[in-house]
């Protein structure tokens, strides 16, 4: 029996994975297309250097990193069009006090992935008890072609499987990863 599957609420507003069985078993869900796409994103970011995944949590997920988080936001689509969290000094002073408490209760976490010498994108996580909610997402759009949105949220899978400490990640959209399509 499949248990692990991404989960449309109804009326297709809202998406989360369920983390019930293991990585593979999620990833046999992905569609054919999606899975070479990652694949070729993969390969695409292994030419840069210095590629590596950041989890930051515990006493190192800290405020501070909401700089670095906003940068990446702000380095596509949301930049041009002024919605990038940097871009209103309202939603900075909420984050980062968001951040801070978060980080106080023990339950922010940061996950980067980074090459060529920057961060390529980011989550601003939210751990509580079992269930990993993302708050925010970005990537920086200049390696669109690397994948790196997909490629930290598929990070971020794995290692949730590895684990196996999650039982749902929320990615708190009206929009599953992608639309992903079951086999």
């Amino acid at each position: 029996m499949r248990k692990s599957v991404v989960v449309r609420a109804d009326g297709d507003y809202g998406s989360f994975v369920r983390v019930a069985s293991t990585f593979e078993d999620f990833q046999s869900r992905l569609s054919d297309n999606f899975l070479g796409n990652l694949r070729k994103a993969r390969n695409k970011l292994a030419k840069l250097p210095g590629v590596q995944t950041e989890f930051l949590t515990g006493e190192h997920a800290t405020a501070e990193h909401f700089g670095r988080f906003a940068e990446v936001e702000a380095s596509g689509w949301k930049g041009r069009k002024g919605t990038a969290l940097g871009a209103s000094p309202a939603l900075v002073a909420f984050y980062t006090a968001l951040s801070s408490r978060l980080a106080q209760e023990g339950w922010l976490e940061w996950h980067f992935l980074n090459g060529d010498g920057k961060t390529l994108a980011g989550h601003l996580g939210l751990r509580f008890g079992r269930s990993m909610v993302l708050l925010k997402i970005g990537y920086d759009e200049a390696y669109a072609k690397c994948g790196p949105g997909n490629l930290l949220f598929d990070h971020t899978v794995r290692r949730v499987f590895e684990h196996g400490d999650i039982d749902e990640i929320n990615c708190l959209t009206d929009m599953p990863w992608h639309l992903l399509s079951s086999r």
